[in-house]
């Protein structure tokens, strides 16, 4: 790991530490990674509701959403991962009902949230 890891690559250390985790299982899967393994692997869908491709789609809606929806999309995550790759160039407007950000944004990450006028 210490030769791999890059400080400054977050998605480049996601392929370091799940990478380990296989090699160390002796499996091509995470989710094939045995019990008796001993490594806890959290499933995605804990922390990533959305798989990342659909990111842009589903969290900036073209189309109202209501609070009961998101209230299911992110009511068994225990950690929300918003901004990616696929969402980097996209405006947040400070309405909870185009943008999940903005949802969550004034109470989870307001220094980030209110630090630019332009977000």
């Amino acid at each position: 790991i210490a030769t791999n890891y890059d400080p400054n690559c977050f998605a480049c250390n996601q392929e370091v530490m799940t990478g380990t985790a296989r090699k160390l299982a002796n499996s091509t899967l995470i989710q094939d990674i045995p019990a008796s393994a001993k490594l806890s692997v959290t499933p995605m869908k804990r922390f990533m509701s959305i798989y990342f491709t659909h990111i842009a789609d589903s969290l900036w809606p073209e189309e109202p959403v209501s609070f009961d929806t998101w209230r299911n999309i992110f009511g068994n995550s225990s950690a929300i991962h918003i901004n990616n790759k696929m969402s980097k160039n996209l405006a947040v407007p400070d309405d909870p009902q185009y943008c999940a950000y903005a949802l969550f944004g004034p109470k989870l990450c307001p220094l980030a949230y209110y630090s630019t006028p332009n977000f």
